[in-house]
């Protein structure tokens, strides 16, 4: 009887370990169109010419490109404007939202 108890216990153990390995890993292929433009972008260099606007423009491009819907979003950040890029996803389930037509923060 406490072999198969010993059993039990590392069966759950193990299904446990893996089924958390198995969920990160459709997570990660969830997301990894995002965490990929995100990079593709990051290879850009900050320039008077290229800045946050110019990286946002094109994130938002890649995005696109990937069936990602996104929005540029202007912020004050102190004294200045800045551009973000806001990725809208459904908070029930994880899912990218479908396009939106107007963007407003809540503080």
């Amino acid at each position: 009887m406490r072999k198969i108890i010993s059993l039990l216990i590392l069966f759950t153990i193990a299904f446990s370990f893996f089924s958390g390995y198995a969920i990160s890993f459709f997570k990660y292929q969830k997301y990894q169109p995002l965490e990929e433009a995100m990079q593709n972008i990051a290879k850009h260099e900050y320039t008077d010419d290229y800045q946050c606007l110019q990286f946002s423009q094109d994130l938002q491009k890649e995005l696109k490109n990937k069936g990602i819907h996104s929005s540029i979003i202007i912020v004050k950040q102190l004294d200045n404007l800045h551009a973000v890029v806001g990725v809208w996803f459904e908070p029930q389930t994880g899912e990218y939202a479908d396009e939106t037509d107007s963007v407003r923060i809540y503080k």
